[in-house]
């Protein structure tokens, strides 16, 4: 039994005939890349030649004829990515397809590209990663709704609202007082004088300062008193036996004092006074016996003569110089900071002021194309572009403002510092402006006289050199042998009595001198000698710290001096570049009111015209530091203080 027939599909509607001519597309010419897709699935890619009721795609597989009624999908190809053209400018009036007719074949640009890229990217390989993309895309979008956060990034309409008020909030941190103008002298003073890092290097070059006087401490001349209480128990044998006797019993007290000094030639004196009395037992009266002892020790070789015993108070001194060096050092190097603060604050404002200029005319370039659109002598694309040059230059003014109050913050904390909110609130105006300056002069070699001449870092460099001899001469000495002449002598006096004890002291009678030399020699002298090799070392690491450090200074002296000279033809290049800017805007305006240019290039030259203003001021301000810095180099920066 034969099976019944299907049912026969309704058969489909035919699309209304819409009216299509080449005026319906009036941006696609024949020269366009399009990519068009028939109602059969059929996809053709090529050159676009409209042919009434027809269209032409002439691709690589030749040229092809598809009726308008047939075309499911029409997209054109800019710079290989499919641009969407709305349907309503598609024919839908009926028409069998033709079949392709032969043709040459037209090579693809579009293969073309792909072909001269890093690599083969297929349609299939495409669609693939696209689809990838944007599954990943579609799960960031599902975890963002899970997670009650706004879609696709877009603002909620609270966080509109706090926005809103945010808008109204100064950038400043508080009420700030009014203006304070300063000038860049004053600001100098007060910065130099409130300095904590000055305060610091001061405190740290009186400390070292006070080496000197502990130096000096080992030729002060030294007192010392001592008085000592005895008893003592002897025993007596007694008898033919040897039976211990009666023990005798002896009680005593001495006191005393000795005074001792060194002198620079090594020498060492001592005067010593004793005084001791001793009780005998069985009734004896008490016995006295003063004395007073004279002593010298001098050294013939190790630790003799005034160099060498000199040399600590002369090494304290150059390191208490040193450190004034190293003070005055940092203090050349504050006011080059305190005058690049300065200098900051004054291009914060003046970057400010550029902006609020900048933002003043798109705002008027804003107005005019409104207007213009109104009379339909312009596009809304335009307009556009010009309410978004307009927010880009609100985005400026706020960079520019907080740039401002940043800039004066670190005025007020080098000025100054201090942890107490109300002088936080001080609003500092940089009232001077940087200025050329005439007469200075650039000449290298009378600058490097100078620098070396007056330059902190390298008087430093210089006093190292003679700390560094200096503690090579004492180790020299301290590798010698210890050779001491040492001499003394001693007046004794005894009596009954105290005043008897002292009267025969005084008679000269009874006296004792010694005279003699001391030798001390170590076997090895291993210690002595390995100081004196590292003195040596020391002494040729001082010279090659010496010769770099001249160098240094011839550099940065020639390295400052170009930058002098470079600032000065900056200034006058961007003084120049900034005026044709000015005219290229004024150009550019009235080609726009010609209808011969876009509102783009308009907003163009306004950002290169601000750019152009700030860079004027710029090369003002690195002139100036440029002088400052040539002043450093010299080491004459603090002259005027």
């Amino acid at each position: 039994r034969s099976a019944p027939p299907p049912p026969a599909k309704p058969a489909k509607a035919p699309p209304s005939p819409m009216e299509f001519t080449s005026s319906d597309l009036p941006g696609l010419r024949v020269e366009h890349l399009v990519s068009l897709t028939t109602r059969d699935g059929q996809t053709l890619r090529g050159r676009l030649r409209d042919l009434g009721d027809e269209l032409e795609v002439a691709g690589a597989q030749g040229k092809t004829i598809v009726s308008k009624a047939d075309v499911a999908q029409l997209r054109t190809l800019s710079e290989g990515v499919p641009t969407r053209i709305p349907p309503a400018l598609l024919g839908e009036k009926e028409r069998e397809s033709s079949s392709p007719r032969g043709a040459e074949a037209v090579p693809d640009p579009v293969q073309e590209i792909s072909a001269r890229g890093a690599g083969d990217l297929s349609e299939s390989l495409l669609a693939t990663n696209m689809a990838r993309i944007r599954g990943e895309l579609d799960r960031l979008d599902d975890l963002r709704r899970e997670s009650e956060l706004p879609r696709d990034l877009q603002l909620a309409a609270k966080e509109e609202r706090i926005l809103a008020r945010g808008r109204l909030e100064p950038l400043s941190l508080e009420q700030r007082q009014p203006l304070t103008p300063i000038a860049l002298d004053e600001y100098l003073r007060a910065g130099l004088g409130n300095n904590l890092g000055l305060l610091v290097a001061l405190i740290q070059a009186d400390v070292t300062r006070e080496g000197i006087p502990r130096a000096l401490a080992t030729f002060d001349p030294a007192l010392q008193v001592q008085g000592t209480l005895n008893k003592q128990r002897q025993p007596n044998l007694a008898g033919r036996g040897g039976a211990l006797g009666q023990t005798g019993i002896t009680d005593g007290i001495s006191v005393g004092s000795t005074l001792s000094q060194r002198l620079p030639l090594g020498t060492s004196l001592s005067l010593a006074w004793v005084e001791s009395r001793q009780d005998q037992p069985r009734g004896v009266p008490p016995t006295y016996q003063p004395s007073l002892t004279f002593q010298v020790n001098q050294p013939l070789l190790r630790g003799a003569g005034l160099q060498v015993n000199l040399a600590p108070i002369e090494i304290a001194r150059l390191n208490a110089e040193g450190s004034d060096a190293d003070y005055v050092r940092a203090a050349l190097q504050a006011v080059l900071t305190l005058e690049s603060a300065y200098w900051d604050v004054v291009l914060a404002e003046w970057d400010l002021r550029v902006q609020h200029r900048n933002m003043s005319g798109a705002i008027a370039q804003y107005d005019s194309e409104k207007q213009r659109l109104r009379a339909r002598t312009t596009t809304q694309l335009s307009l556009l572009v010009a309410r978004s040059g307009v927010a880009q230059r609100r985005e400026n003014i706020i960079n520019a403002e907080t740039n401002l109050e940043a800039s004066r913050d670190q005025l007020l904390r080098l000025a100054f510092p201090a942890s107490d909110a109300e002088k936080w609130r001080l609003r500092l105006a940089a009232v001077e402006l940087p200025q050329l300056e005439g007469g200075i002069g650039l000449d290298v070699g009378a600058a490097v006289a100078r620098a070396l001449n007056r330059r902190p870092d390298h008087y430093r460099a210089l006093l190292n050199l003679e700390v560094a001899r200096k503690n090579l001469l004492v180790a020299e000495n301290g590798a010698l042998p210890a050779v001491n002449l040492v001499g003394s002598w001693k007046a004794e006096g005894l009596g009954r009595q105290h005043h008897s004890g002292w009267t025969r002291l005084g008679s000269g009678r009874f006296y004792t001198w010694s005279m003699g030399v001391e030798v001390e020699l170590p076997l090895l002298l291993r210690s002595e000698r390995a100081q004196l090799r590292a003195a040596r070392k020391a002494l040729q690491q001082a010279e090659a710290s010496l010769r770099d450090t001249e160098a240094q200074v011839v550099l940065e002296v020639r390295t400052a001096i170009r930058q002098v000279r470079s600032a000065f033809r900056r200034i006058d290049a961007a003084r120049r570049n900034r005026r044709l800017l000015q005219e290229r805007l004024d150009a550019t305006r009235e080609l726009v009111r010609a209808g011969r240019a876009t509102n783009r290039f308009v907003q163009d030259d306004l950002s290169e015209l601000a750019a152009a203003e700030s860079a004027e001021m710029r090369a003002y301000v690195d002139y100036r530091l440029a002088l400052t810095r040539l002043r450093v180099a010299e080491g004459t920066s603090l002259d005027p203080w």
